[in-house]
């Protein structure tokens, strides 16, 4: 049993690296986009409207990742107590 244990403890702490890692990801698209189609900063003609686009669709993934990660990092935390 306790192997087991270890075992799930290593999964748990891959999953929470591999976590850590999209959320970098995702915050650097998020700070990717935020100039792309910031008014201030552009006219709406001259914005990367676009290339935003194409960002936000990554970052839509990444999300979707980390929602499927968080589940199951707190699957595994719950088995373990």
């Amino acid at each position: 049993m306790s192997s087991n244990n270890a075992l799930m403890r290593q999964k748990l702490v891959r999953l929470q690296g591999k976590r850590t890692t999209i959320q970098i990801e995702a915050k650097g698209l998020a700070r990717d986009i935020a100039p792309l189609i910031n008014p201030i900063l552009h006219e709406i003609e001259d914005m990367e409207i676009a290339r935003a686009a194409s960002k936000m669709d990554e970052l839509v993934m990444k999300q979707a990742d980390l929602i499927n990660l968080q589940s199951s990092i707190e699957d595994l935390e719950e088995e373990l107590g």
